[in-house]
Order: C-alpha cells, then sequence, then structure tokens
C-alpha cells in the first residue's frame, strides 16, 4: 500500500511536469487485480551517471560543466515548482546522461 500511495503521488505531480532536463512521465498502467501501478517514462538512450564517469575518464572540463548544468537546472526546476519537488535520492545511480549533438542533457 506504500508503494501504491508513493506512485500515485509522483503520477499526480510530474503527470503536467515539464523539462528539457527531467525524463517525461507519459502516464500510468494500473494492475487492479494485483493492486499494483507502473509509471511510464520515455525511452532514454544513454547511460547512468555513475557508468558515464567511470567509462569515459578522459571528460573534458566543458563536458563536466555540462553535465552539471544540466543535473543543477533540473534539480532547480523541481524545487521552484509549486509545490516544490523534491528528488528524496538523488546520486550518480539515479540521473541518465543522454549524450547529443549539442552536449550533455
Amino acid at each position: 500500500a506504500r508503494r501504491l500511495l508513493a506512485a500515485l503521488m509522483e503520477l499526480r505531480v510530474l503527470r503536467r511536469f515539464r523539462h528539457p532536463n527531467v525524463v517525461l512521465l507519459h502516464g500510468a498502467v494500473v494492475d487492479q487485480a494485483r493492486g499494483e501501478i507502473a509509471l511510464v517514462y520515455e525511452f532514454l538512450s544513454g547511460m547512468l551517471l555513475h557508468e558515464l564517469v567511470d567509462r569515459r575518464p578522459g571528460l573534458t572540463p566543458f563536458d563536466r560543466f555540462q553535465i552539471l548544468y544540466a543535473t543543477s537546472s533540473a534539480l532547480s526546476c523541481l524545487h521552484l515548482h509549486s509545490p516544490s519537488i523534491v528528488h528524496g535520492d538523488l546520486k550518480p545511480h539515479n540521473i541518465m546522461m543522454e549524450e547529443t549533438r549539442a552536449g550533455f542533457r
């Protein structure tokens, strides 16, 4: 019941939230028979931040700046949202980085 309530709260808060550095929530799938809900997010083709740092030790200072900027921009937008959104478990294992032609997002 606690996990279901947490998922419903996340769905309620993020259903209309948009930011280029925050994964887009598309919706949810509910299994009434099992009392479970699964949140459906956009697909990202990238890697977790801890993997990126481990696999690319030669990241340039500008690459590192882009990663920090993208992450802090997303967090700032979440915190300025009304009501404020707090991630609650921010760590390199929970940050997905996608490399585009323009850089990291």
